[in-house]
């Protein structure tokens, strides 16, 4: 019993993150058939769908996450409050996309110094965007109320179809950057199709806006304006590269960007399978065993970025374009930064668990301020370094704001000795990574030597840790059954 449990806490982490892995798993496609340049541009287009994910339905579709406790004891209210959600998005959305239809061309010109033309492309990637974010929503709920077989049937439907579909129209139809983003269209239409199926007694029936769109709205309209500074400080690099250098070297930083983001995908994945659990221990006031499941996410989150270190610094394997193999100088201290990014996801959930969404605006200031500062000081004078070392200290300077504001929101005191732990860690990878630029070895080399001395340090220093955490999901697990 406890192994099958301990499978299936695998299993929905892998269910986790097969939304996004299709875009990984077509990496040596993309490299393969788009230029440098052209990646640039693919790249802009992908931000762009994230920032309309974003404002898609004024963001209320992340209240899902908070709220879902509110209606959690009255199924027949909360399956309302979800499809009252999914309406108002779907009607706001509408409205989103018919103001760019007719506005997009001109704002386009306005924003970016190269020739980005809105039709077909940029339309495409702000339809995908809005679409994917009514999915997402759904998929929310899915994952609360851990109805498992639903949950994994949609996100592999995704992955799978957006895979082959993608390939289809980049390979054989050789549609380029149009078809990826039609493919990607295609697939999540597919999928809310599926939602409106799945959920359709509860859609597009009279919304109740007193009672379930006013009191989210106040939530989201708090969080919203967080979110859009959050990708400011994620991607905004992107629109200066592409302003103040050229889309070239935009392209190779975006390649960079993306390996080094499968980090941020494996701590994500962890985090979405112990998330609902650590809010009912909060809820409990079990304190213990959340610090229990923190620790654990931290080791496997480094462990994570690691590996990510390693396989990045091993790309010759399997991409073959030089200019994009360019960015192994640059992995370590960019994956560097993404470990930093899983402390402020892993304390982000006492901010969440309290509702304090204001804290979120806060902390986008602060990082945004931070961000915008480093890259107008480093870019112009040392390029794709200016842009790797901004945001790593960016990605620090928010680790440390959101430790700051959980202690306020949710008192959990983690100990010194983990972030001691964490410090040497780090340290550990950033010596091989030394060691490999002053060509004791090669970078590939050491990229292998410090992933398997970080797992020999966690394994054998933290086996009493990571046997507990073990323990604690076990016991979980089985309650939930």
């Amino acid at each position: 019993m406890k192994k099958q449990i301990i499978v299936a806490s695998i299993v929905y982490t892998f269910l986790s993150v097969l939304q996004p892995l299709a875009n990984f798993v077509l990496l040596p496609v993309y490299t393969k058939y788009f230029s440098e340049s052209q990646f640039g541009v693919f790249s802009i287009l992908n931000n762009l769908n994230i920032f309309f994910s974003i404002i898609s339905g004024l963001g209320i579709i992340h209240a899902i996450i908070a709220f879902h406790s509110t209606y959690n004891d009255n199924k027949s209210d909360l399956c309302k409050y979800v499809g009252n959600v999914l309406s108002f998005t779907f009607y706001s959305n509408l409205a989103i996309l018919a103001f760019m239809y007719f506005t997009g061309e001109i704002i386009f010109k306005f924003i970016f110094k190269q020739n980005i033309d809105f039709f077909p492309d940029g339309f495409l990637s702000v339809s995908y965007g809005l679409c994917s974010n009514i999915v997402t929503g759904y998929l929310y709920f899915l994952k609360y109320e851990k109805n498992i077989l639903r949950f994994a049937f949609i996100s592999f439907l995704q992955f799978f179809l957006s895979t082959v579909l993608q390939y289809v129209c980049v390979v054989d139809f050789n549609m380029g950057i149009t078809g990826a983003l039609t493919a990607r269209l295609i697939v999540t239409l597919f999928c809310l199709l599926l939602v409106i199926i799945y959920h359709y007694n509860y859609l597009f029936a009279k919304i109740n806006f007193s009672k379930f769109i006013t009191p989210s709205l106040k939530y989201s309209l708090n969080t919203i304006p967080a979110s859009i500074i959050a990708w400011l400080c994620s991607y905004g690099d992107r629109f200066l590269i592409e302003r103040f250098i050229d889309l070239q070297s935009l392209g190779v930083y975006s390649f960079l960007s993306t390996i080094s983001s499968l980090t941020e995908m494996i701590f994500l994945a962890l985090g979405s399978a112990i998330q609902p659990f650590i809010f009912d221990f909060f809820k409990a006031e079990n304190k213990a065993r959340a610090i229990n499941l923190y620790r654990m996410f931290i080791l496997l989150s480094t462990c994570g970025a690691s590996f990510i270190i390693m396989a990045g610094s091993n790309l010759k394997l399997i991409i073959h374009n030089n200019g994009y193999l360019s960015i192994v100088e640059y992995l370590t201290i960019m994956t560097i930064g993404y470990i930093f990014s899983a402390i402020t996801y892993l304390f982000n959930l006492q901010v969440i668990y309290k509702k304090k969404s204001h804290y979120f605006l806060y902390l986008g200031l602060i990082v945004l301020t931070s961000n915008l500062s480093l890259n107008a000081l480093l870019i112009p004078r040392f390029g794709i370094w200016g842009v790797v070392v901004s945001s790593t200290l960016t990605k620090l300077i928010s680790a440390i704001t959101s430790t700051y504001f959980a202690r306020k929101s949710f008192p959990l005191y983690v100990g010194k000795n983990n972030y001691l732990a964490l410090f040497f860690i780090i340290l550990v990878i950033i010596a091989f990574w030394v060691i490999g630029s002053l060509d004791y070895f090669s970078l590939s080399t050491t990229g292998i030597l410090q992933f398997v001395t970080i797992l020999s340090m966690v394994t054998i220093f933290y086996r009493k840790i990571i046997r507990k955490s073990i323990n604690e999901l076990s016991e979980l697990f089985r309650k939930s059954n």
